[in-house]
This record gives C-alpha cells, sequence and structure tokens, in this order.
C-alpha cells in the first residue's frame, strides 16, 4: 500500500507555496535567521519517555515484526477509508 499522495501533500515545499504558507512570512521578516534562533521547544518527562520508548522499540526491531505491520495497515486502512467516504 502506498500513500505517497497524501504525504506528499503535507510536504515542506508544497506547504511553502500555499496561500499563507511559509513564503508571506517571508515577505514580512518574521523568518529571519534571528527569529529562528530564538525559537526553542521543550519536551515534557512524559513525551520524553514515551520517544525513549518509541526509540528502545526501533532499536529491538519491534516494529519490523509482521504483526505490528499488520496492525498499522489495518488501522491506517480505515482512516483512509473514513477519509475517502
Amino acid at each position: 500500500m502506498r500513500i505517497d499522495g497524501l504525504i506528499a501533500a503535507y510536504s515542506p515545499e508544497v506547504l511553502r507555496n500555499a496561500p499563507g504558507g511559509s513564503r508571506s512570512r517571508e515577505r514580512s521578516g518574521d523568518s529571519s535567521a534571528a527569529a529562528r534562533k530564538s525559537d526553542s521547544v521543550q519536551i515534557s518527562d512524559e513525551a520524553r519517555k514515551r520517544l525513549d520508548k518509541v526509540r528502545q522499540r526501533i532499536d529491538s526491531g519491534f516494529y519490523d515484526s509482521e504483526s505490528v505491520a499488520e496492525e498499522i495497515s489495518d488501522k491506517l486502512g480505515s482512516v483512509l477509508d473514513d477519509v475517502t467516504q
């Protein structure tokens, strides 16, 4: 199953060229290098724990198993069915 079309809709190039995208911010000067350097993200302890758990699963090969791939494809299929109806 390929979903390139859905992912491509959210690519940086598409978003950059969309009305109201980053192109308008560039004109206003909000996306200058100084403005980007002042941006920061704080990750909560709970989010760090979840990210660590995902990293451990990736390292252990958990997501490479057939059962996980089957479960993901089933859930993704139902989401796509809901979106297309």
